[in-house]
């Protein structure tokens, strides 16, 4: 009897000596794991930085530290700053970079607080973010999809409260796509919007929602963004949107359409779309002098006789929206002005 007990101490003994050696084991084998990812990132870090300079970017850090053993591998910017070679600027608040040890092929990049953009030869913006938060999923082949997430935006004298954006790419970089070949799907929400007090803003700075669902069909070009997007012109490429929503009180709008761009490199779009809250949107532009009261009364008559109730029983009308020479038009009706893209 107290050699089987002794033999069973032995055992346990054994097992519980060999259970130490393997979690010794795998936590040596994690944290090699874990520095390597590290050097990794820091050595794409410096691989991407010489790129853009050898193309004539300026590029800053500030100071680099790592951070988060044993979770998350944490790349620390301190004081990051962009400027391509024609002069455009981006400087950011602290930046930094996650990459789980367990699920490398996603990348998370945090930078919420002050941003500063400086268009070549125009006046610094700043844009504020409560949250600036981006994940990249990642393949073999390059980048798959971006998620970007906003939250609490403030700048030119606009807010956000939330936004999202999800591109998806839907080829492999580098394989020829012509136009008849969707290359990448956009999907756009914001929600909660006060828009900046421009000049033509007819319907007043409350925008309550908005949602685009589009796939960018034909590919993009080599070289700066304008070289890129005149390729992607001058091949037949558009825009298709799928799905268009907007709540802008107090019109509401659904609808499908087609962007492009014109010979002058700036954005035209034109789509049908059911529009809501017409004949209340009327008097707002009448009351704005966006539109003659006498062109207004003969609209409702038209409108009128057009409406048929919608999906809530209130009435709706199925009128063209489109975006002509930087002015978006509701029908015959001109909304709001467009800046011009500064090429």
């Amino acid at each position: 009897m107290d050699i089987k007990i002794s033999r069973r101490r032995i055992s346990v003994k054994a097992a519980a000596a060999i259970a130490l050696v393997a979690a010794v084991l795998l936590f040596a084998l994690y944290s090699a794991w874990w520095l390597s990812l590290s050097r990794l990132m820091k050595q794409s870090l410096d691989d991407w930085t010489a790129q853009r300079m050898a193309a004539g970017w300026t590029v800053t850090t500030g100071s680099r530290a790592t951070h988060g053993f044993p979770g998350p591998v944490r790349l620390v910017l301190d004081a990051p700053s962009v400027m391509d070679a024609a002069g455009n600027r981006w400087q950011g608040p602290e930046l930094s970079v996650s990459l789980s040890p367990l699920h490398p092929d996603h990348v998370k990049i945090q930078a919420p607080g002050r941003h500063i953009l400086t268009l070549a030869k125009g006046l610094p913006v700043e844009i504020k973010a409560r949250q600036a938060k981006a994940v990249v999923a990642i393949a073999p082949s390059g980048w798959r999809q971006l998620d970007l997430d906003l939250a609490g935006v403030e700048g030119l004298g606009g807010r956000l409260d939330a936004a999202t954006l999800v591109l998806t790419r839907l080829t492999a970089p580098g394989r020829p796509v012509d136009e008849r070949t969707a290359s990448f799907r956009l999907r756009i929400d914001l929600a909660g919007a006060t828009l900046p007090d421009l000049p033509g803003l007819a319907l007043g700075r409350g925008l309550r929602s908005a949602r685009l669902e589009a796939r960018l069909m034909g590919g993009l070009g080599r070289g700066d963004l304008k070289s890129a997007l005149t390729a992607w012109r001058d091949g037949g490429g558009t825009l298709e949107v799928d799905h268009l929503a907007l709540d802008w009180p107090p019109f509401t709008l659904e609808g499908q359409g087609t962007l492009a761009l014109d010979d002058a490199m700036q954005p035209m779009f034109s789509s049908s779309c059911a529009v809501g809250g017409l004949f209340q949107g009327l008097d707002r532009l009448a009351q704005n002098g966006a539109v003659r009261r006498q062109d207004a009364r003969m609209a409702r008559m038209v409108l009128n006789a057009l409406s048929h109730p919608g999906p809530d029983g209130k009435p709706q009308v199925t009128v063209p929206l489109s975006l002509q020479r930087q002015t978006l038009y509701l029908g015959p009706l001109p909304l709001l002005t467009v800046a011009k893209l500064p090429w």
